[in-house]
């Protein structure tokens, strides 16, 4: 009897062993959160700083050195597009050109030749006009007329040195300002200065370019000279994949990897990062889409037993 109790006894001290053993092995596998690598959009965008301003494109110029015979407008009136705003008759300076050809056209032909009307390309307002009155010089190399188009506006942004070379002209742009801040514009870069100039900033001098910004269908709350802010799309990319920062990793000789998941084990994985977003690295290569990385590598090493957790992903909410 006494030899069946301890048998017994001993029965259930080895049942509790291996229950105990159980649990701290259970308890020591570690649970750590992976995500799921899938393409997602990416937007990369450069903001500046700039003024409103009207499009001064309506420049008109006499086609030669000429002499004003007529004028139809006068300066601050309103013009629509193809009005005559002034007949211009050619100096005699130019006549030589003229009467090179005057073998081969009519006397009618000629005065035609010599004497222009000269259209406004653009309706808006009359800005400039570059003679008083009639009888006076008109040099062609300077517009002889400026319209202003006042529903046609931009913004002339100063964008600086180190950013310049990620624009582009053609590329969208969102437009907002603390004068309209209840409308928010679309745009498009028409304009990328040839040049670069130096500007005068609370922190120094800094290197910077013009850059010019269209403004589509402004409306009366956008005003010329109010201060604009501009963001430009630089790049949209609808199928990156992106690794949150704490997942990748560095060994001691700079070599980036991440930790992927294999058998319940952590599996030390190369890969090549490149752009950096606001929710990680881009992943050029070493995983692919649909693989499962750790979030966060940072204190784990290869061949660790885990139990990985699925956890939201990069972009999601």
């Amino acid at each position: 009897m006494k030899r069946f109790v301890m048998l017994f006894a001993f029965t259930l001290i080895a049942a509790a062993a291996i229950f105990t053993a159980g649990n701290v092995i259970k308890n020591s596998i570690l649970k750590i959160d992976v995500i799921k690598l899938e393409p997602e959009s990416q937007v990369e965008s450069i903001t500046c700083t700039g003024k409103v301003e009207e499009i001064s494109d309506g420049n008109v110029y006499a086609p030669a050195n000429s002499i004003s015979k007529k004028i139809y407008v006068k300066t601050g009136q309103q013009v629509e597009k193809g009005q005559a705003l002034m007949v211009v008759t050619a100096t005699s300076a130019a006549d030589s050109a003229y009467e090179t050809y005057s073998p081969y056209v009519s006397d009618e032909q000629m005065t035609q030749q010599k004497t222009q009307t000269l259209l406004a390309p653009v309706s808006g307002t009359v800005a400039s006009i570059s003679v008083p009155d009639t009888g006076y010089y008109i040099d062609s190399t300077k517009p002889a007329v400026t319209i202003q188009d006042s529903s046609a506006l931009q913004v002339r942004l100063s964008v600086n040195e180190s950013q310049i070379a990620d624009i582009k002209t053609g590329q969208k742009a969102e437009i907002s300002g603390v004068g309209f801040k209840n409308s928010c514009y679309s745009g498009t870069v028409k304009e990328i200065s040839s040049e670069a100039k130096q500007m005068q900033t609370a922190s120094g001098q800094n290197t910077v370019v013009e850059v010019l910004v269209s403004v589509d269908n402004p409306k009366e709350d956008i005003k010329p000279g109010f201060t604009a802010k501009a963001k430009i799309i630089t790049s949209n990319d609808s199928s990156v994949l992106v690794a949150p920062y704490s997942a990748v990793q560095a060994d001691d000789n700079g070599n980036e990897y991440v930790l992927c998941v294999s058998g319940g084990r952590t599996v030390k994985t190369p890969v090549k990062t490149g752009r950096e977003f606001d929710s990680g690295f881009e992943i050029i290569s070493g995983v692919s889409k649909g693989d499962c990385i750790v979030t966060d590598a940072e204190n784990l090493t290869e061949g660790e037993h885990v139990v990985p957790v699925m956890s939201k992903a990069v972009n999601a909410p």
